[in-house]
């Protein structure tokens, strides 16, 4: 066995644990909440971060998917589009590194934990990317249930109508 590469897309992400593991879609994405502990080393990947993915990579919580949107559990829609971190593109210069690729990644800097200053973290390009397709297919998924929910609401009412108006012969002028 052998682990993904590091800059993979989500849709590569996706592919390995499926193929590798018969990870589902879902099963992969809860797996990456792993991410919530442990760091990133230049040495070992390529990637710098110190703090890792969240801003306190000693619990394992549920930070690393409150860290990529903003907010917390049972935050508003207005919170998670106010509390989301502005996460920057960045490039990571790994030319002093033999056989090492340079490699860009996003960065945030979130409030710290104990009030003072910012805390410096990092995602991956499958990270961030993974969180737009949830966002998107959640978006998509939320406007066919207000479709479907809306059509058939029409649909069963123009039905429940002609049937009450043939059985009663009521007529509508």
């Amino acid at each position: 066995m052998h682990l993904p590469e590091a800059d993979i897309t989500t849709s590569e992400l996706f592919h390995f644990f499926d193929n590798e593991f018969g990870f589902s879609v879902k099963e992969t994405v809860a797996l990456m909440g792993a991410h919530t502990i442990g760091t990133l080393a230049r040495e070992n990947s390529g990637f710098n971060g110190t703090n890792g993915w969240v801003r306190d990579n000693l619990l394992l919580d549920n930070d690393y998917y409150h860290e990529l949107v903003g907010g917390e559990e049972g935050s508003s829609t207005q919170d998670l589009i106010e509390l989301a971190p502005p996460w920057l593109r960045v490039f990571i210069d790994n030319t002093d590194l033999d056989g090492t690729p340079n490699r860009r990644a996003w960065r945030a800097f979130p409030p710290a934990l104990d009030g003072n200053g910012l805390t410096e973290i990092l995602m991956l390009h499958a990270d961030v990317s993974a969180i737009f397709l949830g966002f998107l297919f959640f978006s998509l998924a939320s406007s066919l249930v207000y479709l479907v929910f809306h059509w058939w609401n029409l649909t069963f009412n123009r039905l429940l109508f002609v049937k009450n108006t043939d059985c009663f012969g009521t007529r509508l002028e």
